[in-house]
């Protein structure tokens, strides 16, 4: 189930609709402009209305299945390859998204110390508990309660700088 208009406890189409990309269109040229210079009842039959469905029959149409590849330049020049989600779909997955993520934090199902994914959870503070972690374990006290000096520390972190590839 969804909603139209935000309510507690249930994924707000709206919200899910205005994160979308503006201009980026999928394979039919269909894309968040075109759709709100439609008329609100042809909004409701051909946007909401297949939607709804789906999430109601647990069915992923065939012509969701349907992805166009476009190439964006990037500011060095190399080209990125990036696949455009067909427009419903696109909100359909949101929507899902959005009720899993609510199920699962309202559940206590991920880690403590997972950033991703997490609201009001940046790189920040991730790198502030991991230094606060650091200092922890280099001062650390031994059986007597005086102050033991490690001799070593270790932080290893990794960069997915090129975690979607360039052309």
């Amino acid at each position: 189930r969804f909603r139209i208009h935000p309510r507690e406890g249930l994924p707000n189409f709206l919200d899910c609709y205005s994160n979308t990309k503006r201009r980026t269109s999928d394979i039919s040229g269909l894309n968040l402009d075109l759709s709100e210079s439609l008329p609100i009842n042809l909004v409701m039959s051909f946007v909401i209305a297949p939607i709804r469905a789906s999430l109601m029959r647990g069915i992923y149409w065939d012509e969701w299945k349907i992805n166009k590849v476009c190439v964006l330049t990037k500011s060095n020049g190399r080209l990125r390859p990036i696949t455009c989600a067909a427009f419903h779909a696109g909100l359909a997955e949101k929507l899902i998204s959005a009720t899993l993520t609510d199920f699962i934090l309202f559940h206590d199902m991920l880690p403590r110390h997972q950033y991703g994914f997490r609201p009001f959870h940046s790189c920040g503070a991730a790198a502030c508990q991991t230094e606060a972690a650091l200092s922890t374990f280099s001062n650390r006290c031994d059986r007597h309660g005086r102050p033991r000096r490690n001799k070593f520390g270790l932080i290893l972190t990794a960069d997915a700088r090129n975690a979607f590839g360039m052309v």
